[in-house]
């Protein structure tokens, strides 16, 4: 069970690799549940992506983040990485 849903042990799975979550430790997001591994990648990317961003911006390039939080991924998703005991 993660915080309101609920999932078999064979469905419980990353979205990226699709190897099963056995050791229970794991990141929940609004774009769904990966293994630590494949989080980890994501947020180095995601981070690549923001400095590229702030970066193009500084010298006057890019568009507008009006209203928008760098420190959130592009994708507007939420991560939280969590232990289940």
């Amino acid at each position: 069970m993660t915080g309101d849903d609920s999932y078999h042990a064979h469905c419980f799975k990353c979205k990226v690799c699709k190897n099963r979550i056995d050791e229970l430790i794991f990141a929940k997001t609004s774009q769904g549940i990966y293994c630590m591994k494949c989080h980890n990648e994501r947020m180095i990317k995601i981070r690549k992506y923001t400095q590229k961003k702030a970066e193009r911006e500084r010298h006057g390039g890019g568009s507008s983040s009006k209203g928008r939080d760098r420190n959130h991924p592009p994708d507007g998703s939420v991560c939280s990485p969590f232990r289940v005991t």
